[in-house]
């Protein structure tokens, strides 16, 4: 398997924390700009993300984006953001609206 230099992924890297569409580049559902905020910050912080190693593996597919989870509720929906090496998962939910 070819990799990528680790110089290229740094900059597509890069080129995703100034895009700041962690969840709206991945879902078509309508995302308020505070849970995209969350996401893009807990995401491109994350040491998973973080970790250029991480994505040989993974720069076949050219996705640098984590795991979405939407959980429908009665009132709303739960977005999770996870992480798709270790797991890790952070609620990015806005719930000032619920």
């Amino acid at each position: 398997m070819k990799y990528k230099n680790h110089d290229i992924i740094r900059s597509e890297l890069d080129d995703l924390r100034k895009k700041k569409n962690i969840i709206s580049g991945t879902i078509p559902n309508r995302i308020k700009d505070s849970e995209e905020e969350a996401a893009v910050e807990w995401w491109t912080s994350h040491q998973c993300f973080n970790n250029v190693e991480n994505w040989d593996r993974l720069v076949e597919l050219d996705t640098y984006y984590p795991n979405i989870q939407l959980i429908p509720t009665s009132i709303g929906t739960n977005i999770f953001v996870i992480c798709s090496f270790c797991g890790e998962e952070k609620n990015v939910t806005d719930y000032d609206d619920w």
